[in-house]
């Protein structure tokens, strides 16, 4: 077993919700009524069909990403809470330990800033997953819908106005962050909303592509894990 019920307790502990249940590879005793791509996914958590059927609908947009999965993946498992549908875990190993990502169910992102969003950026949460990062650190994927911020949130008025000679960072929502200082985020203000990434420095950079920086970004961490083994 790639990862032991130690990892699984540890991991679980560290879930912040309350009522948390980790399962891996659950396989056919899923009894759930979750997306069909999902079901499919668990039930074959072993295999590199089950992630590619789950991850073919963002394959043109996360290429490294997915290519890195099929290469680190542990297995597959399932998080259950008392206040949460169920997610789905990608569960990963460096040097022995444990990692894991949480990916959320699938949803139509609702309110005043998703509705300024690129339809391209919303194929990912409609299709795959409302949200796809660290299980611990909440950072390196794509944020929850229910998790965007605004950049206004997070740094002082003096920050604010260096800032507001590129763009608004009361109207930049920041939809990425890789725990270390980096944010990646789209300046509502603009039409069509344009996306810039931050570095905790008044100039920032503007991003022509979402997903393709998303893809540079998760692989670099995605690189960090040991492979898998093929025995």
């Amino acid at each position: 077993m790639p990862v032991s019920q130690t990892d699984i307790e540890r991991l679980t502990q560290r879930t912040e919700e309350s009522g948390a249940i980790i399962t891996f590879e659950p396989g056919r005793t899923v009894s759930l009524n979750l997306p069909g791509s999902w079901s499919l996914a668990v039930r074959n958590a072993g295999s590199d069909a089950g992630l590619a059927n789950l991850w073919g609908t963002v394959e043109n947009i996360l290429p490294k990403t997915l290519a890195l999965l099929e290469r680190k993946i542990q297995g597959i498992g399932l998080l259950e809470t008392d206040v949460a549908v169920p997610s789905l875990v990608y569960f990963f190993k460096r040097n022995d330990r444990a990692y894991a990502f949480r990916g959320f169910a699938p949803a139509e992102p609702i309110g005043v800033y998703a509705s300024k969003l690129p339809e391209s950026f919303l194929q990912f949460y409609r299709s795959l997953h409302d949200g796809w990062w660290d299980l611990l650190s909440l950072s390196n994927g794509p944020a929850p819908s229910k998790s965007w911020f605004l950049l206004s949130q997070l740094i002082d008025e003096p920050t604010a106005k260096k800032t507001r000679k590129e763009f608004q960072p009361d109207e930049f929502l920041v939809v990425y962050h890789n725990g270390g200082g980096s944010y990646l985020g789209f300046d509502l203000s603009q039409k069509p909303a344009l996306c810039f990434l931050w570095t905790n420095e008044p100039s920032a950079e503007v991003v022509p592509d979402v997903w393709s920086e998303l893809d540079d970004w998760i692989a670099a961490d995605l690189s960090h894990f040991d492979d898998r083994s093929k025995e």
